[in-house]
This record gives C-alpha cells, structure tokens and sequence, in this order.
C-alpha cells in the first residue's frame, strides 16, 4: 500500500492550494470527501473527478451517486473507484468539477508517493493549506438550499395552468416595447467593445474592458 500526496488548486485562484495525503486503497469519494471539507464546501450532488492527460484533457469520468457531467462515454461511481485503480503516472493528473450551476474546478496533481503508512495515521489528511477560498453558492440552480429535500409543490405556483394564457389567445403586452431600439449608449459599448471573457468568483463570466 503507498500513500498519495495530491496537490489541489482552485482553478483561477492560483494562491488558494491544499496539499491532502491519502492512502491509495481509498476511493475517490473518501477523496471528493477531503477535498470538500478542506475548501470548506457543502456536500452537493453535482461532483465528478476525471483523469487527464498532461494537458489538463478530461479522460474518464468518476461520479458521485449517479449525476453525470458528461453525457457520453464510460462513468464509474465514486465510491467503487480506489485511487491506485487510477494513478498511472507519478505526476499523475485530475480534475474535479463540482456544482454544476457555479462550475467550481479543482485542479489535482500527485505530487510524491510514498510506501511509508503512519502507524495510527489517519487518511485523508489535509497537509498543506494556503489561501481562503471563496464562499460557495448557498442556492442550487432551482433556488433550494443545498442538502434540502426537493419537492414538487414548491414549484407548482409557478407552473400552474392559471398562468399559461389559452391557445391562440393574444399575449397583453409584447415583452420588446420596453426595448429601446434608439439607445445610442448601446450602440456606442457595441462599436468600443475589445474585451476578452474569464471565469469570475462563483463561475460566472467577467468581462475586461
């Protein structure tokens, strides 16, 4: 049995890093596990780890019961999956995406391996921990607070028949007459815009001007 010592990065936040050692018997939802509770996030369903080539491209998926980030090929569940299963490289390489809505990806590399298992160590073990991370979302994208039971009926006010006009029945008002076609400001953004798009804090798409 040797012992893993991964490195962890947010990605686009170089300065936030854990460094976690773990046993390579254990799976990869004992690592999912190690990983949350290092950058401090809630446990949701959307997680899944991949193995990559030296270029950061996605290979294999590992999911978390049962939710898919990929919608084809192969997927193994987290907690059928040993880490030794895995490791084919001594810089071996992951990512791990996690919550869908946000996009966060954690950029893993197995930095050292060690055949050397502390007598009464305990695995996972956070080693290393540099930065703050950001807060995560408190809200999946259907505006639940993570880990609260879904149900229906919450949603049903908003869909009911009451609020679906008839067919054929003319909608009161177009949803363009607030839209003015003559802002010059508009128009001016559009002809000055250069900007390049990045990831902000929370997965969402800043723009640089």
């Amino acid at each position: 049995m040797a012992v893993y010592r991964f490195r962890i990065e947010l990605d686009y936040y170089e300065e936030i890093v854990r460094e976690i050692e773990i046993k390579s018997d254990q799976t990869f939802d004992e690592f999912r596990e190690a990983i949350l509770s290092a950058f401090k996030f809630k446990t949701i369903p959307e997680a899944s780890f991949f193995s990559t080539d030296d270029l950061w491209h996605m290979e294999e998926e590992i999911i978390y019961n049962g939710v898919r980030h990929q919608a084809y090929g192969e997927a193994v569940q987290m907690v059928e999956a040993k880490l030794a299963d895995y490791v084919n490289d001594p810089h071996q390489r992951f990512i791990f995406l996690f919550d869908y809505q946000d996009n966060w990806q954690f950029n893993i590399e197995l930095m050292t391996i060690s055949e050397t298992v502390k007598p009464g160590g305990v695995y996972p073990t956070l080693l290393k921990s540099m930065g703050e991370a950001p807060k995560q979302s408190e809200y999946d994208a259907l505006g639940r607070e993570f880990n609260e039971e879904f149900d229906l009926d919450d949603f049903s006010d908003d869909f009911s028949d009451d609020k679906v006009p008839p067919l054929g029945e003319e909608i009161d008002k177009d949803p363009l007459d607030d839209f003015d076609s003559d802002d010059d400001d508009n128009d001016d953004n559009d002809d000055d815009y250069s900007g390049t798009s990045k990831r902000g804090k929370g997965g969402f798409a800043d723009w640089d001007e």
